[in-house]
């Protein structure tokens, strides 16, 4: 059963933070190399931060990526 799960593509000097629908951790990962996924959110996420990554960045692992996550996402 899927699930929300927070990921982060970590580039150094920032981030940019993404909700992903799936089924664990690990397959975010295993799928995207370059994000970290989280099981909980970090304390310093708010539900309004949540909500606003929702509305801009989610996706559901089963989906093709789209056009932002083949640029900068590469899959394994």
């Amino acid at each position: 059963m899927k699930r929300e799960f927070l990921a982060i593509y970590d580039y150094q000097t920032g981030g940019i933070w993404m909700i992903f629908l799936a089924r664990s951790t690990a397959e975010i990962e295993a799928k995207y190399r370059a994000l970290h996924a989280y099981e909980q959110p970090p304390d310093f996420i708010d539900m309004q931060t949540l909500k606003s990554i929702r509305e801009t960045h989610f996706y559901d692992i089963d989906d093709p990526p789209d056009a932002w996550l083949a640029n900068f996402l590469e899959p394994r």
